[in-house]
């Protein structure tokens, strides 16, 4: 047996960063990528800035100061919705650099690349994708207004597509790694739904 066959590559679970794979991969269109950013948003409000909170309250903890989150942190509507917009757009750019996908884009089997070279986005143009990301997809996170864009986007992401400005601008598309199997697809639509009613749960238990 040769010294290579049976070895596993990291290409195998589609996190290759080989510019010449990259090149040939279609553009992620349609539902793929409306998933893959429904599940990002679960990440967005609930999960990854709930894991910094822990860690933050927990420091806070041990030094005697929990009274600063409980009168700064969730006092105000902003800083509950722009504190997790900081937070996942520092995350996200990360994630992108490194591996090219975000949660939701691995599970869909999607990757961010380059639209030139078909390389991962460094770091630099990772951080200024998710900026315009931020401010022309999500709007900042402003009330309503945020629910208005995604649903734009959302439709020009739909056949005959519309490249996002976030892309435009960093010259990066988002490429089919690998199609996503039914489960995947399922397990998408159950995060995104999960997402939403616990949403829906918290505004109204505000406003009840």
């Amino acid at each position: 047996m040769s010294e290579t066959e049976g070895a596993t590559t990291v290409e195998e679970f589609g996190f290759g960063n080989a510019a010449e794979e990259a090149e040939i991969l279609a553009t992620a269109v349609g539902w793929p990528r409306i998933l893959a950013r429904g599940v990002d948003m679960l990440f967005v409000y609930l999960l990854f800035p709930f894991a910094f909170f822990v860690v933050f309250g927990f420091v806070l903890g041990l030094l005697g100061r929990m009274d600063f989150v409980q009168a700064i942190l969730g006092a105000h509507w902003l800083v509950q919705v722009i504190v997790p917009l900081v937070i996942w757009g520092v995350g996200e750019s990360l994630l992108v650099s490194t591996i090219g996908a975000t949660p939701g884009k691995l599970l869909l089997g999607l990757r961010v690349v380059d639209g030139e070279e078909g390389a991962y986005p460094g770091l630099g143009k990772s951080l200024g994708r998710t900026f315009w990301l931020l401010v022309r997809g999500l709007l900042l996170g402003i009330p309503v207004l945020t629910k208005l864009a995604m649903f734009y986007w959302c439709s020009a992401l739909m056949p005959p597509y519309k490249a996002p400005p976030w892309d435009k601008r960093a010259g990066t598309r988002v490429a089919v790694r690998r199609k996503a199997g039914k489960p995947a697809v399922a397990l998408a639509a159950v995060l995104i739904a999960a997402g939403t009613a616990w949403t829906v749960f918290a505004l109204l238990s505000r406003f009840g």
